[in-house]
């Protein structure tokens, strides 16, 4: 056997970068100049740019925008100073320090800036060379661009095995994995069969080269989701030097000055669209949950989970129901034409959180026409009409929903409980995930030009034909040659189909958060075996959906707070 080094990080996205970091910034606090040597580390990434995972490649086209401001990301914080070997490595930036200072981006309360998710790229690439670079120099780290197809234990030693037929040996291992493959359905198999056999096209990963030779060939594109991944879609599809879109004098409204000769014809399960955030600060300030008891719900919600009294999906979402009461309240102008008594309101709220389609007439109705759907959401995202209580809920839990994460603390709560919650906080994400009022406009101009064709949003019927994929809806129809699937697949262990992950679950060294969730960790995300804690095997990111390490989001892997508990643990020897 080789020799045994003390660190594999398998993974080094955001929040493999961020482990990094806080490894060797802890090293440096507890660890003398002469022990040091006993702490390498081995960096595995088959991706070229290390620090940026597949959604912030900076390789990726400019079309992309990021779906979070930059004015939220503040607290996105840069890297400490330290001393390693009597190496000073220097602090490195914030992101808006960055975003300033190379990129010549200001933040303006009147309307938010959203960086192409390249140009974020850019900055974790930077961030990441700045560190990885001097601490290969001292020896301390190696980047292995190898992908490892296999994990076992024995002895207290961790052995990884790479698909290019090597095999290495650790005292403790951080995975920290992002998308993986998942099992295909049903519906894709027969799309992918029908495809080859009539030499159609279809792609279920629409950021890949294959998706990208249908977008540049293909003249009628059917695209399954309504999520952001569409709007990149779209985006791709319109791509084009001639094209772009010109502000109108008259309203908040664009007009289409492209000429792409393509229809894309979107559609989904439930027809609801995506919602647009507001479109500065001085609208996002109506929505402050501060001054609407934020701090007291949450107080009040912390104690009532001690002592036990939370049990049902309601006991947290009533305390929010609340806040945005209070909020809902502060407006002048209502969206509905009667009052809404506080109880009334409370009971509305935790019924539309259950379900998007309730009907009332403080909430936008979903059976309306898509296209007059998202004007009303841009005209609210602008403050030019009342906001309604649905819109209103949505970025009430954009503000609140760093905070509820504490519902995913370890053993806080049921597994059966958290999930019903995730599954809940997934839905709202139509609005607490929603793209920049910009992305909305363009799709109601892309309409407008009769290039994106939004008769068939909701359940149609899918027929495969000789010619292509034929949608129906009521009495219309139309026949493409190429299907997108957008929808991407959500972590799902039990989908799982990544060797890696198989090789953990044959030999029992991992097991299942809840149905259609996650891998189970503790606190410092170790894996579980029920009670048990697999020693030295530590796992962060979207693939343990379910814990507090496994929030997909960008702030979420730069959160200190929480890696910390992680690293010291694995520097506990």
């Amino acid at each position: 056997m080789g020799e045994t080094k003390f660190l594999a990080i398998v993974g080094c996205g955001a929040r493999g970068l961020h482990a990094l970091e806080r490894f060797f910034i802890t090293l440096s606090d507890r660890v003398s100049s002469q022990l040091v040597e006993n702490y390498k580390v081995v960096l595995f990434e088959t991706r070229e740019n290390l620090g940026t995972g597949l959604a912030w490649d900076p390789d990726q086209t400019s079309v992309n925008w990021s779906n979070i401001s930059d004015r939220a990301l503040e607290p996105f914080a840069g890297r400490p100073a330290f001393n390693l070997k009597d190496v000073h490595f220097p602090s490195f930036p914030s992101y808006l320090e960055w975003l300033e200072e190379v990129m010549g981006v200001t933040i303006n309360d009147e309307k938010d800036s959203f960086s192409k998710r390249k140009v974020t790229g850019a900055y974790l690439i930077q961030r990441a060379q700045s560190i990885v670079e001097p601490l290969q120099s001292l020896g301390l780290l190696e980047v292995k661009r190898e992908r490892v197809v296999k994990l076992t234990h024995q002895e207290n030693v961790f052995t990884l095995d790479t698909k290019q037929g090597n095999a290495y040996h650790f005292k403790k291992v951080l995975l920290a994995l992002g998308h993986l493959k998942t099992t295909i359905s049903k519906e894709n198999q027969r799309f992918i069969e029908h495809a080859k056999k009539d030499a159609l096209h279809f792609s279920n990963d629409p950021y890949s080269n294959e998706a990208a030779a249908i977008y540049a060939s293909s003249k009628k594109i059917l695209v399954k989701g309504l999520g952001l991944a569409m709007i990149d879609v779209v985006r791709m599809i319109t791509e084009d030097d001639n094209a772009g879109f010109e502000k109108n004098d008259h309203n908040i409204f664009l007009n289409y000055t492209g000429n792409k000769n393509v229809q894309i014809v979107p559609y989904s399960l439930d027809g609801l669209a995506m919602v647009p955030k507001p479109v500065g600060k001085h609208i996002d300030d109506n929505f402050d949950p501060i001054k609407a008891g934020k701090a007291e719900m949450l107080d009040q919600l912390k104690t009532d989970i001690k002592n036990g009294e939370v049990q049902d999906v309601d006991d947290i979402l009533y305390p929010i129901a609340g806040v945005v009461m209070n909020v809902y309240n502060r407006f002048d102008q209502p969206y509905g034409r009667s009052s809404l008594s506080d109880p009334e309101g409370k009971d509305l709220i935790v019924k539309w959180l259950k379900d998007q389609t309730t009907k009332n007439e403080h909430i936008i109705d979903t059976d309306m026409f898509i296209v007059d759907y998202m004007k009303l959401t841009c005209q609210m995202s602008h403050g030019n009409t009342p906001f309604s209580l649905d819109y209103t809920i949505g970025q009430v839990w954009r503000e609140l929903q760093i905070d509820m994460y504490y519902l995913y603390t370890y053993q806080l709560l049921p597994p059966a409980l958290v999930a019903r919650f995730i599954e809940i906080n997934e839905m709202a994400k139509r609005y607490s995930f929603g793209p920049p009022v910009e992305s909305i406009l363009q799709l109601i101009a892309l309409h407008d030009a009769r290039v994106l064709n939004l008769d068939f949003v909701n359940q149609p019927e899918i027929e495969l034909v000789d010619e292509g994929f034929k949608i129906r809806k009521n009495d219309k129809e139309i026949v493409c040659d190429a299907l997108i699937d957008s929808v991407l697949d959500k972590p799902n262990l039990s989908k799982i189909i990544d060797p890696l992950i198989e090789s953990l679950v044959s030999k029992s060294m991992t097991q299942q958060f809840e149905e259609n969730l996650g891998i189970t960790v503790s606190e410092s995300a170790n894996h579980l075996l029920g009670s048990v804690t697999i020693e030295g095997l530590h796992h962060v990111g979207r693939n343990t959906k379910g814990s507090e390490h496994g929030v997909d989001a960008l702030l979420e892997c730069f959160d200190t707070q929480k890696m910390q508990v992680v690293i010291d643990e694995i520097l506990l020897d």
